[in-house]
């Protein structure tokens, strides 16, 4: 948003959509499926500076 206080920032742990897709995630190349009752941990750091 032009001129917030804020910045937004989403973890995503994949890869941009290719130029031809589906639409749907399950078709969405390196997605991560779980079975019920499992978890998936990842990690991330961000470093601001002027």
């Amino acid at each position: 948003m032009p001129n917030a206080s804020f910045i937004c920032i989403e973890p995503w742990f994949n890869t941009a959509d290719k130029v031809i897709e589906t639409g749907y995630f399950k078709d969405k190349e390196g997605i991560i499926t779980l079975k019920p009752n499992y978890e998936f941990d990842c990690k991330f750091s961000v470093k601001f500076f002027k």
